[in-house]
C-alpha cells in the first residue's frame, strides 16, 4: 500500500491510499526473433473500484455526487466534511487506475441542495 498526499480541494487535505495491480503484458515469438511489448497508460483496462483518465475526464463541474459516483463505478471514500456557513464542502479519494495513482474531488452543497462537483484532481503513475 502507498500513501499519496493531495492538497488544495476546497481548502480541505485529503490522504488517499491506493492499492491494486496492473500487469498486463504480452509475448510472441517467430523465428529467430521475440518481441515483447507492454500497454500504454491509455491501453490498460480500468480495474473494478479504480478511476480511469477517460472516466476522470468525463466529469465536470457543477455535475452531482450521484452522477459523479455512476461515471467512475464508485463512490470513492469519504476524506473530509466541511461545514462553511450555508454550505456544506466534502472531499472524496478514489483509487486511480492505474496501480498508484489517485483521484481526489471536491463537492459542495449550497443550503439544502445537492451536492454539485466543484473541483477536482488526480495523480497518474507515470
Amino acid at each position: 500500500m502507498r500513501n499519496v498526499f493531495i492538497q488544495g480541494l476546497a481548502a480541505a487535505s485529503l490522504v488517499i491510499a491506493t492499492t491494486g495491480t496492473v500487469g498486463l503484458a504480452s509475448s510472441s515469438a517467430s523465428a529467430a526473433t521475440t518481441a515483447v511489448s507492454a500497454p500504454v497508460a491509455s491501453q490498460v483496462v480500468a480495474q473494478a473500484g479504480c478511476v480511469s483518465k477517460k472516466e476522470f475526464r468525463k466529469v465536470k463541474k457543477g455535475m452531482t455526487k450521484a452522477k459523479v459516483a455512476r461515471i467512475f463505478g464508485t463512490k470513492g471514500t469519504l476524506a473530509q466534511r466541511v461545514k462553511d456557513g450555508r454550505r456544506t464542502i466534502e472531499s472524496r479519494g478514489y483509487k486511480g487506475c492505474p496501480k498508484y495513482s489517485s483521484v481526489g474531488v471536491a463537492f459542495i452543497k449550497k443550503g439544502d441542495g445537492k451536492y454539485k462537483l466543484a473541483n477536482k484532481l488526480a495523480s497518474w503513475q507515470l
